[in-house]
Parts: structure tokens; C-alpha cells; sequence
């Protein structure tokens, strides 16, 4: 007997898959759609339906206008609604009324405390003022604030403000964090970022260890927590993980993680970010107000998002579940790949942190395939891994880079 109806929605990226397979095996019927042709869901065993909608970049209104035609033919009259990237959160914020009065239940907090989270500039003020220790930071905006770059202390990372810029024909993906050495080099990022995006972050270049803290609150009440360390990133100067660990949640992680969600009344899942320096000590990087890259590992540990969050958007209790596990690990095949082509490059002009060598790279690769889990390869489900790599191909053809 199904529990009901469940529309996963950016089916292209892996914690589409991993909230299609945990929703699937709690005995949701559920649908999964994207913009693109082939996403890797699409290539899962667990579907019930597949559905194709107008991008929510491009063309906001016509996907908002497919999710409402999808009630009912493709899914059931009443159904859970999962975005699962920044773009469809967003639209589908906007829209929220318009899309519960069709009969979609979905999670979210309220629009202004989302915008907070998606904003590297705001949450990071909103951090620094609940007490989180985070880098130093310059948000630069027009030619005074540019001239303060030549009085930080180098090395930094300049970054933009947002991930997406709203602009007339749609939401355009910001460019990946740059590095700089000296003061003429970060004037001239920043002015090239000013140029594209109008504003631009300059902070301090913080090493340490990756460390994510992960939430599910419930009307500004944390429900359940979960932590990972990051092993490898796919991008050895830093981006989303291609292989990382669970840990049992460091009191600390969870005061600092928790402060910030509390701050911003959070309602749905999120996480913040953190390095964790040589002394110990949890340096806030951003928070992420939606379901995250690594989601599969999270659920291989026992922290299965995906269902709690179909519980909460149809206000039901959460259901008593196992400890959940630490020592469990998960890597993305396609990311791991990524991360070797990248060391095999060499370290980056202007990167001022510690950098990966190959052979180390190679042998570290080659530990642990016997018994770690996959974001996308199942025994099980294995064809999502194709859709993966198809996928890849797909973004490389038309220059779109990393996936969101």
C-alpha cells in the first residue's frame, strides 16, 4: 500500500537520486521530473512516473505552470513536493500558495529567511552576529569599498555573492571562487566579478578540514542532525565533496550549526558548512538551504532526510528510527574522476593552500571500493551511474561545468 504521492523535482543531480530510492523504499509512489533530457534519475529503477519541465531559470512561470498540469495525470491530486537545487527552491518559494492550493505539501522556510540563506554576505553577517567565529571578510560594491581590497591581509578567496544572478532572460550560475596572493591580483578579480555580477566577497583564506553539519527543524525546532567530514573534494581548492565520512555530531558543530538555524527560524532541511582549523575550533563558511550534494551518504548512515521531510510536509510525527552510523562512507564516482584530472593538472596559479599529489591521489582512490557506498552506483539500482556519466558527457558538450 503506497503512503501517498511524492514529485522529486532536478532529477539531474545526485541527491535527486538519492531522495528517489529512500522515498521510493518508504512506500512513496513517486515521480521525478527536470528540465533536461536523460537525467540521471530518470535512469533509476524506483520511479513511477517521469516527467519533463520548462527550466525554472529560463522560464520560471512555464515550470510553475507544468508542476500545477503534472497534479493528477502524473502524479497523484495531492502529492509532496522535494526541490532539490537553489533555482527550483526558489521558484517554487515564490509560487508556494499557488502550488498548495493545486495540492502540492512542501517544506520550507519563510521566503525573506531562504533569500538570507542563499546570500553569502547576509548569512555570513547573520553568523558573526549569533557568535560564529567566521573568515574576515570585505563585501565590495562599488570603487570605496574596491579600494579597502588593498588593506586586507592576503592570501583570500574572492567569491560572488549568491550562486545564481537574477537577470532578464533568467538565473545565470555564478563563477567558481577564485584565489589571490597580493593586492593588484585580487583588485583585478574582483573587478572583472563587479563587472559580471555587480558585487563581490573578499575573505580570508581559512585551511583546515571540511566539516558539514545537516538539519532537519521543524518550525524553528531542530528535529534531527547529522554530520560528515570531507575526504576528497572535486575540486582539490575546494567545492562540493566527491568522497566523504560520517562522524558522530561534535557538540560544538551542532551549538555553532544550530544557532545560525535558529536565528534564521528555519523550517525544512539545511547545511552549514564549517572548516574545522588545527586547534579545534568550527570556522563558518556558508549555509545551504536546501538538500545537498551528498545526500546518499546521509541516508546509508541512517539519517534518511528524503522521508522525514515528506513527513513534516504532511504534518505527520517522525517515526523512531536507528542510531545513526558513523564510519560510513560515500564517494561520487564522476567527482572522484574530476578530482584525479584536476591534481593531474597541478596546483592552480594563485592558490595558496595545501595541494593534492597524484600518487597520493591514486592510492588513496584505491582504498576502501570494496566497502564504501555510492551516491549513484547501487547493486540494486545501477543504471543511474550511467545516467551519471551521461550526464557528464552532456554538461561538458555544452560548457556548463560542475553540476549545481
Amino acid at each position: 500500500m503506497t503512503r501517498g504521492d511524492a514529485l522529486v523535482l532536478d532529477g539531474d543531480e545526485n541527491q535527486s537520486v538519492a531522495c528517489v530510492r529512500d522515498l521510493s523504499r518508504a512506500g512513496y509512489r513517486v515521480a521525478v521530473g527536470d528540465s533536461v533530457p536523460l537525467p540521471k534519475a530518470w535512469w533509476s529503477r524506483h520511479p513511477a512516473r517521469r516527467i519533463r519541465y520548462r527550466s525554472p531559470r529560463t522560464d520560471p512561470d512555464g515550470f510553475i505552470r507544468d508542476l500545477i498540469d503534472a497534479i493528477g495525470p502524473i502524479v497523484g491530486t495531492e502529492a509532496v513536493l522535494l526541490p532539490t537545487t537553489e533555482s527550483t527552491t526558489l521558484a517554487v518559494s515564490v509560487h508556494r500558495e499557488t502550488l498548495a492550493g493545486a495540492g502540492y505539501r512542501m517544506v520550507l522556510p519563510a521566503h525573506e529567511e531562504l533569500l538570507v540563506a542563499f546570500d553569502k554576505h547576509r548569512s555570513g553577517q547573520l553568523a558573526a552576529s549569533c557568535g560564529l567565529r567566521t573568515p574576515r571578510q570585505l563585501f565590495v560594491h562599488d570603487e570605496a569599498s574596491l579600494a579597502q581590497v588593498r588593506q586586507l591581509e592576503h592570501p583570500v578567496v574572492i567569491k560572488a555573492v549568491s550562486s545564481n544572478l537574477a537577470t532578464s532572460s533568467g538565473l545565470v550560475q555564478s563563477p567558481r571562487p577564485g584565489y589571490s596572493l597580493t593586492p593588484d591580483e585580487t583588485a583585478q578579480q574582483v573587478r572583472a566579478l563587479m563587472d559580471s555580477r555587480g558585487s563581490a566577497i573578499v575573505q580570508e583564506f581559512i585551511t583546515g578540514a571540511g566539516v558539514g553539519f545537516f538539519a532537519l527543524y521543524r518550525h524553528g525546532t531542530l528535529e534531527r542532525c547529522f554530520a560528515h567530514r570531507r575526504l576528497r573534494d572535486v575540486h582539490p581548492t575546494g567545492s562540493g565533496s566527491s568522497y566523504r565520512e560520517s562522524i558522530p555530531v561534535p557538540p560544538a558543530l551542532q551549538e555553532a550549526g544550530t544557532r545560525l538555524l535558529d536565528a534564521l527560524r528555519w523550517h525544512g532541511a539545511a547545511m552549514v558548512e564549517f572548516k574545522q582549523r588545527a586547534d579545534g575550533q568550527f570556522v563558518f563558511l556558508e549555509v545551504n538551504g536546501r538538500l545537498w550534494g551528498s545526500l546518499a551518504l546521509a541516508v546509508a548512515a541512517g539519517a534518511t532526510f528524503p522521508r522525514w521531510l515528506a513527513a513534516l510536509a504532511r504534518a505527520e510525527p517522525l517515526a523512531p528510527h536507528p542510531p545513526i552510523r558513523a564510519g560510513v562512507r560515500a564517494r561520487w564516482i564522476v567527482g572522484d574522476v574530476r578530482h584525479l584530472v584536476a591534481v593531474a593538472r597541478g596546483r592552480p596559479a594563485g592558490f595558496p593552500g595545501p595541494y593534492p599529489r597524484l600518487a597520493t591521489t591514486v592510492r588513496d582512490m584505491c582504498r576502501g571500493l570494496g566497502s564504501d557506498h555510492f551516491d549513484n552506483l547501487e547493486l540494486g539500482d545501477p543504471l543511474p551511474e550511467l545516467g551519471d556519466w551521461l550526464s557528464a558527457a552532456r554538461k561538458a558538450m555544452v560548457g556548463k561545468g560542475a553540476p549545481t
